[in-house]
């Protein structure tokens, strides 16, 4: 049986489409490839002039003993990021989508898109208090809810519990949820960021999973606003990410900062919304997808809250600190994570394109390896310090280490970031 041809049949028939005939996925490639590959072009040619631009405004990265690297490393890394995916969208949505009142979602997610970086630019050069980025964050989110993605959520989730509460409740439900979801993914991805390509490489795997997906749904094309635009926010953003990220591969020359990760984790929070509006196992599969940040962030919670900290305070003990602290170098450490990564984005695949309910025996599976995992390793503790030495120290993003670590230093700087 074709499992990528079976899945949107059942999608179209139980919405009472109509059956179409599948293109092949090459023919589906073909057509949208050059989005990618305007994206991935238009990155690896910018990103150096950003990284110049950086230097020359002074908006860099200072080695000085709070910080990692031997030398003044740039920002801007984000912008280049959204230049790039934004060029291949506003491009493939010339293409793609015509109808003038197709276009509404794309820009809701363009837009959205925009605010998101301009926020975490903004804590990049002054270090925001979190109300105004968490605040920052909330019109983003309301601008694509306003655009119409999101807003089918509530269906999805709530139907199969039984409850079919009036379309106000639903909507409301809907775009509350959505909500939370870009607020959650945002901030996951940005306390990801904490090695040299770290967040970028796992983003990419994460969204590779997800085209394949989206290509699997493009075959069709039932959906004359969604496919295309699934497809193009996809294949742009992971153009986009492939192009910076040999230069921010350790050692990196340049970092993303706070704008590349709060675009990077937009966009993801998007194309969770986009498939997770479909039904019930896209969902689920997102969810899978999205394993290892949604882990990093709710290890770093639970442990924060355990130890009697705000769940909201720094520490030393992300997944990738205490990677560090194992021996391993940041190459080692990031490229461990990338497997980790594909290990989860190979599930949440699984989970869409088999049987459901040996998608949820695979979850519950994937739950107790993780389970065991974390707790063989004890990643849901603070862990002692006294395993830090000044090797590690100088491997790990200083500027997350507790205050007790710091070295003295009385000069401010920006937070550094992979």
């Amino acid at each position: 049986m074709d499992l990528g041809a079976s899945l949107p049949l059942l999608i179209i028939r139980s919405e009472g489409g109509p059956v179409l005939s599948p293109q092949t996925v090459s023919r589906v490639l073909t057509d949208y490839l050059w989005v990618f590959l305007v994206a991935m072009a238009i990155s690896l040619a910018t990103t150096p002039l950003f990284a110049r631009a950086a230097t020359a405004l002074g908006i860099v990265d200072r080695p000085t003993g709070r910080k990692l690297h031997a030398e003044p490393t740039p920002y801007l890394g984000g912008l280049a990021i959204l230049a790039a995916w934004l060029v291949a969208v506003v491009l493939g949505s010339l293409v793609f989508l015509d109808d003038p009142g197709a276009k509404g979602p794309i820009i809701g997610i363009v837009i959205g898109a925009a605010i998101a970086t301009a926020v975490g630019l903004l804590d990049d050069l002054t270090d925001l208090k979190p109300v105004i980025k968490v605040g920052g964050q909330l019109l983003a989110a309301y601008v694509l809810i306003f655009s119409g993605v999101g807003l089918k959520i509530g269906r999805v989730l709530l139907d199969p519990l039984g409850l079919h509460p009036s379309e106000e409740v639903r909507m409301a439900f809907s775009a509350a949820f959505s909500v939370l979801v870009v607020l959650a993914v945002c901030n996951s991805v940005n306390l990801l960021d904490g090695l040299d390509g770290l967040c970028s490489g796992v983003i990419v795997i994460m969204v590779s999973a997800l085209t394949v997906l989206t290509v699997t749904l493009a075959r069709f094309g039932f959906d004359e606003v969604y496919d295309p635009t699934r497809m193009i926010v996809c294949l742009a953003i992971l153009g986009a990410i492939l192009g910076f990220l040999p230069y921010n591969f350790n050692p990196a020359s340049i970092f993303m900062g706070d704008a590349g990760s709060m675009v990077l984790g937009f966009v993801a929070a998007v194309l969770f919304l986009l498939l997770g509006d479909l039904n019930i196992r896209y969902f689920y599969g997102g969810l899978l997808v999205f394993g290892l940040p949604a882990m990093d962030t709710g290890l770093a919670i639970f442990r924060r809250v355990r130890a009697g900290r705000s769940p909201m305070s720094p520490d030393a003990h992300h997944l990738h600190h205490q990677l560090i602290r194992q021996g391993l170098t940041v190459r080692q450490a990031v490229a461990l994570l990338y497997v980790l990564a594909s290990f989860f984005a190979v599930a949440g695949l699984m989970m869409v394109l088999i049987r459901f309910r040996y998608g949820i025996v695979l979850a519950l599976f994937v739950a107790a390896v993780m389970g065991l995992v974390i707790t063989s390793f004890q990643l849901h503790r603070m862990g002692p310090t006294d395993r830090i030495t000044d090797e590690t120290i100088r491997q790990l993003p200083k500027t997350s280490l507790p205050d007790d670590q710091q070295p003295a230093d009385d000069t401010h700087d920006q937070p550094g970031s992979g």
